[in-house]
C-alpha cells in the first residue's frame, strides 16, 4: 500500500509539473494549515522519503537517457511555449476533457495561445474518476476562466439508464458542490433502479435469489448479464 501511495504521489506531482525543489514549498504550505502534531510528523516523514525516491527516479531516468509520460507532456508544453515550430492549427478537438491534468492543460493552452485555434472539448464532469492519475476537475468546471468566452452545449437526454436511476445518481453526485448541475432526462423507466443484496461469505445463495427474482418478474426468456470483479490474493 505504501508503494501504491508513493506511485500515486509521484504521478500527481509530475502531472502538475512540479520539481523536486517544490517539495519544500508543499511541506511549508501544508504545515502552515495543519494543527495536528501527528499529521505534521507523518507528512514530514513521508515528504522526506518521497524526496529521496523522486531524486533516485529522476537520476535513473537520466542515466538511461529516458523520459516518462509526464515528461513527454511537460517537455512538449515547454518547447511550444519557447517558440518551437508547430502547425498553424485552426481547430483543436479534445475528447474526454474531464480527465485533463494540469500538465495536459498547459500543453493545450500553449497550443491555443500559439496558434489562435478554436477549441472544442467534449466531456462530462460527472464522469471524472481519474484524480489519482492527475486529472483536475476545476480545469473543466472553470473552463471559461482559463480560455475566455465559452459556448456550452449540454446533452441532457440520455438513452442508457432509466429516469429513476438517473435521479438517484444525480442526488449523490450533486452532494459535491463543485459539480455542474444538469437536468438529465430519459424515456426509460424502472420501478426499482437500485437493489442491494448482501452476504457474509458465500455469494451463491444471494446470486440465486437475485436471478430467481428477475425470472419471476420478467419471465424465463429474459436475458441476464452478470458482471463481477474479484481481486486475486497473492500467495
Amino acid at each position: 500500500e505504501f508503494i501504491k501511495l508513493c506511485n500515486t504521489f509521484i504521478t500527481l506531482f509530475k502531472s502538475n509539473n512540479y520539481k523536486i525543489k517544490d517539495i519544500e514549498v508543499i511541506r511549508k504550505k501544508y504545515l502552515l494549515n495543519e494543527t495536528s502534531p501527528f499529521l505534521c510528523e507523518r507528512t514530514n516523514l513521508f515528504l522526506n522519503i518521497i524526496k529521496i525516491l523522486l531524486q533516485n527516479y529522476h537520476d535513473n531516468l537520466s542515466l538511461k537517457k529516458a523520459i516518462d509520460f509526464s515528461d513527454m507532456i511537460n517537455n512538449a508544453a515547454e518547447k511550444i511555449h519557447n517558440g518551437c515550430d508547430i502547425p498553424k492549427y485552426k481547430y483543436i478537438i479534445v475528447d474526454e476533457y474531464q480527465d485533463i491534468s494540469k500538465a495536459r492543460f498547459n500543453l493545450l493552452k500553449n497550443l491555443v495561445e500559439r496558434t489562435g485555434a478554436k477549441l472544442f472539448c467534449v466531456g462530462d464532469d460527472w464522469q471524472s474518476i481519474y484524480r489519482f492519475a492527475g486529472s483536475d476537475i476545476s480545469l473543466f468546471t472553470d473552463f471559461q476562466k482559463y480560455f475566455g468566452y465559452t459556448d456550452i452545449l449540454k446533452i441532457e437526454q440520455t438513452y442508457r439508464n432509466s429516469q429513476q436511476l438517473i435521479d438517484e445518481a444525480s442526488k449523490f453526485i450533486l452532494k459535491n458542490p463543485l459539480q455542474l448541475e444538469k437536468q438529465l432526462r430519459s424515456n426509460k423507466s424502472l420501478n426499482y433502479p437500485l437493489v442491494f443484496w448482501g452476504y457474509e461469505k458465500d455469494p451463491t445463495p444471494v446470486l440465486q435469489k437475485a436471478i430467481q427474482k428477475i425470472v419471476s418478474e420478467f419471465g424465463k426468456d429474459s436475458s441476464i448479464l452478470l458482471l463481477g470483479r474479484k481481486k486475486k490474493k497473492k500467495k
